[in-house]
């Protein structure tokens, strides 16, 4: 069925498919192995925990052959359903809060000028960590007791790197970093090898992320520079230094409704999109603490019943539906590991990174639907027939899905994420980055030099971007 089908792709294809991207091995039967191993462990963690809850159901003589399948079906949809209700509890927050903040450019060039500064410091820190790996790598290549193998393997791992970080190196490394280098090594193992050509990839792939991210950042940041000099054009067109001017009666008037939007419409849109996006969720949050308490009194069906033509049902059910969808898988996508899992624009995103997303996606479609028909309180559908039963953890999950959504958009709203992932020492476990006003300022200078080095590079004169000095608060 597409159930065991979706299953055995969630859980067993793509797990080893992550593994196997992921492994630093140098040919593909031993990346396999080790992709195998590390599931095989995870695996045996899960089945010793299962055979632990059946051992306690046949001490108390309550355990039933017809159990096995439900407790696996209920469990793998609690596991979702606890995910689908993290994620929704940021999305649902944090969209509003997003058209909110796209309203206002001052807002926009604050946040600019911060990721310009959190750029910055991530190259720095990738870069020095890529020159250690690279450091490292070099010392173990000179070594007279290593074999050819060895020696090829050393070749393969410095040729993925940049040659002008190599030769950079090369020049910087002294004797006395040598030794102290050589002796941190100490005997050479595969696995030390492995391990050194898995960070090292990690390395490289981080290195051009941030290239990548500082020069999309910089063409963002220049164009919202040019709006916001442009706000008072008396020729209704955003002039910049480094685009080209339209020509005709069509290009004329493409500025002029380019300037209008960006100018006149762009925030009052927006404005009116968040207040939108703030009912729907206030509603879809409402709906789903109603659902996992003793309250009954499903608010989505009673809104669906208020529409009394089959066509404006569905289309009233729909909409619910995909803004749940937007918001669990907003969530997600936004969801970082920095170091080892994210989403990057222009082709920066690699295999695992790929692959641990869309693990993450197929857990999350079935709990998405078994949640909205939940909250229509609807039962017996051929989804549910086809899902299987779920008694299990029903009861003993519901009032925990509640604290859970509860917490998220509490957390969310007001920041607290942030702040105790800061505070904790976790930063890499966030979905996004905490706005201060000293890499605000320092990204404004970036920027600034930036922008005066491009335009002299393209011949154009210098802009001056007038920006408020006390920016409107992000949070």
């Amino acid at each position: 069925t597409v159930s065991t089908q979706s299953t055995w792709t969630c859980r067993v294809v793509l797990p080893l498919a992550q593994e196997y991207e992921d492994a630093g091995d140098f040919n593909a039967c031993d990346r396999l192995k080790r992709s195998l191993r590390i599931n095989g462990i995870l695996y045996a963690i899960i089945a010793i925990i299962g055979l632990l809850g059946f051992t306690y159901l046949l001490i108390k003589n309550e355990f039933h052959w017809s159990y096995v399948s439900e407790f696996v079906a209920s469990a793998a949809n609690a596991f979702g359903i606890t995910l689908v209700i993290i994620l929704l509890g940021y999305g649902l927050v944090q969209i509003p809060k997003e058209y909110f903040n796209m309203s206002n450019h001052d807002i926009m060039l604050k946040y600019f000028h911060f990721k310009a500064s959190d750029i910055e410091d991530h190259k720095e820190d990738t870069l020095s960590e890529l020159d250690d790996l690279i450091r490292k790598t070099i010392v173990l290549s000179r070594r007279v007791e290593l074999r050819q193998e060895e020696r090829e393997r050393c070749g393969a791992m410095l040729a993925q790197c940049p040659p002008d970080r190599i030769d950079l190196v090369r020049t910087t490394l002294r004797r006395a970093d040598e030794k102290e280098i050589d002796a941190e090594i100490g005997v050479v193992k595969d696995d030390k090898m492995v391990e050194l050509n898995r960070k090292l990839k990690r390395a490289v792939k981080e290195v051009h992320r941030a290239e990548a991210k500082w020069e999309q950042t910089l063409e963002q940041a220049f164009f919202l520079e040019d709006i916001v000099n442009s706000r008072d054009s008396s020729e209704r067109r955003i002039a910049s230094t480094f685009r080209s001017s339209r020509n005709g009666t069509l290009g004329a008037f493409m500025d002029t409704f380019e300037w209008l939007w960006f100018v006149k419409l762009h925030r009052p849109t927006y404005l009116l999109l968040g207040c939108i996006f703030s009912f729907i969720s206030f509603v879809i949050i409402l709906g789903e603490v109603l659902i996992f308490t003793d309250l009954n009194f499903p608010v989505l069906r009673i809104i669906l019943r208020m529409n009394p033509s089959s066509l404006g049902t569905q289309a009233s059910s729909l909409i619910p539906l995909l803004y749940i969808v937007h918001g669990v898988y907003y969530g997600l996508f936004s969801m970082r590991i920095t170091g080892f899992y994210g989403l990057y624009p222009h082709h920066q995103t690699d295999a695992p990174s790929l692959v641990f997303y869309a693990i993450n996606f197929a857990r999350v479609s079935a709990p998405i639907c078994l949640n909205f028909l939940q909250m229509v309180d609807m039962e017996d559908t051929a989804f549910h027939q086809a899902l299987g039963q779920q008694r299990i953890f029903h009861n003993s999950m519901k009032y925990f899905f509640s604290v859970v959504l509860v917490a998220m958009v509490l957390f969310n709203l007001f920041n607290l994420y942030g702040r105790i992932v800061s505070f904790l020492g976790l930063s890499r476990f966030r979905f996004a980055a905490d706005f201060t006003d000293e890499k605000i300022e320092e990204g404004r200078k970036l920027l600034s030099n930036a922008r005066m080095r491009k335009e002299k590079r393209a011949g154009g004169r210098p802009t001056v971007v007038e920006i408020p000095v006390n920016y409107p608060n992000y949070d």
